[in-house]
């Protein structure tokens, strides 16, 4: 039995098509069959607008869509917090605007996901599999992850 490792995995499956999961898809580069799994049918814009903190708009600028993204969203100049009559209780600067290298990023879900999939062309695998269950091997004498796709 050698105790050499393989050679790089050209294959790769991705549990879940949230943002962590598309952005960790066009992360990858060339080179990779990717193969989301996700219990949804398409990718879309579930949800609404996110806000993301500068330390993650700074690895998505390694991924090359940071002009993309800041076209489409609009940098966070502070963070708020008002009375319930509308008085400024406190007033805390926000990305580029508190110093920070990078601007923190209010966008819609939709466009991060759009940029995602124009980014790396990422494909979804559930039009031809559904993600049925995901369990761990607690019940099961086999220690680790399974991932069971019909």
């Amino acid at each position: 039995m050698s105790c050499a490792l393989p050679e790089r995995p050209t294959r790769i499956a991705i549990v879940g098509a949230g943002i962590g999961g598309l952005m960790f898809a066009a992360s990858l580069g060339e080179g990779y069959q990717i193969d989301i799994f996700d219990h949804r049918s398409s990718l879309n814009g579930d949800g609404f607008g996110l806000n993301i903190q500068p330390i993650a708009v700074s690895e998505l600028a390694g991924l090359g869509v940071l002009s993309r993204l800041c076209s489409l969203g609009i940098q966070t100049r502070a963070h708020r917090y008002l009375s319930s009559d509308g008085q400024q209780i406190m007033e805390e600067p926000r990305g580029r605007f508190a110093g920070e290298e990078m601007p923190q990023l209010s966008i819609l879900r939709q466009d991060l996901v759009s940029t995602a999939e124009e980014q790396q062309d990422v494909q979804h695998a559930s039009h031809s599999r559904q993600l049925a269950r995901l369990s761990t091997g607690h019940r099961s004498s086999a220690p680790g992850t399974r991932l069971h796709v019909s």
